[in-house]
């Protein structure tokens, strides 16, 4: 009884391992890239909204356009643009002032940079 592997044995062996593992690779790297993307979207949301939460504390005068500003320590991958706009009542879009602002936040990050995250709010000055 022979308990050896023979060439043909082993060869077969490679050439299945060789057909089977790329599609498991493919897979695997793409689960690794989605998990990062939604990790990336989850933390933008966030920062955006303490971004917002900043801007709410300050008087509607000094609510203007910004950036791009770099977060610091744990999310310094991340930046921060603020666009600032006036809009009349019914939210179009105006270059006269009013007592309405839209503001959009809008997140970018180094570690992908095509992945950009935006949240629009309005603000008003009235009492």
């Amino acid at each position: 009884m022979n308990k050896g592997v023979t060439l043909i044995e082993l060869i077969l062996f490679i050439v299945v391992i060789g057909i089977a593992l790329p599609p498991l690779l493919i897979l695997s790297s793409q689960a690794v890239y989605n998990s990062l993307v939604e990790e990336i979207q989850f933390t933008s949301v966030s920062l955006a909204n303490e971004v917002i939460e900043g801007i709410k504390g300050k008087s509607f005068k000094n609510i203007v356009s910004e950036g791009p500003i770099y977060f610091s320590e744990n999310f310094s991958k991340y930046s921060y643009t603020i666009t600032v706009s006036y809009v009349n009542p019914d939210l179009t879009e105006t270059a006269i002032p009013t007592n309405y602002k839209r503001i959009t936040v809008t997140i970018s990050n180094d570690i992908i940079p095509e992945i950009k995250t935006s949240i629009t709010t309005i603000i008003t000055n009235l009492l």
